[in-house]
């Protein structure tokens, strides 16, 4: 929580080099705004660099890289903020279902049973919640219409 909250996830390190707070910015963020580990911040950051390190040797990334770099291309390019907002989030989104569906052992379409409703439930799984999303909301046309209309303007 405190890397995804602050340490990569705050609006200064969205907005640093990096895409992420120094030890001594973290260290800076006041006690009210993040009450969680006021006293062990160091020790945080010490897990936060051992878990950046093993995400650049296996070739790997996280929402914040995500986020940080749309953020990055949207300033460098001009873009409506509030759409590349929206497209980063859906990307995370189908991000996370993704390594849902890695959990589960469903990579392909014929791995798992066609489910006709929505059921939130361990009958439901990953892949046939992420189905019946996709049969149901047009995802992949809203991003290209937005998409489409950045560039008109």
């Amino acid at each position: 929580m405190e890397i995804r909250s602050f340490i990569k996830g705050s609006v200064e390190a969205l907005h640093s080099e990096k895409g992420y707070l120094t030890l001594e910015e973290y260290h800076s963020i006041g006690r009210k705004r993040a009450p969680n580990f006021p006293a062990d911040r160091s020790e945080v950051y010490a897990l936060f660099r051992v878990y950046q390190r093993m995400k650049s040797t296996l070739g790997m990334f996280d929402e914040a890289d995500i986020d940080t770099a749309c953020v990055k291309y949207a300033w460098l390019s001009g873009t409506n903020g509030y759409v590349v907002a929206m497209a980063s989030r859906a990307i995370s989104l189908l991000v996370a279902m993704m390594e849902e569906l890695q959990v589960e052992g469903f990579i392909r379409e014929d791995d798992a049973q066609h489910a006709d409703t929505l059921k939130v439930t361990s009958s439901c799984s990953a892949w046939q919640r992420m189905q019946i999303l996709m049969d149901r909301v047009p995802l992949v046309n809203i991003l290209l219409v937005q998409f489409a209309n950045l560039y008109r303007t």
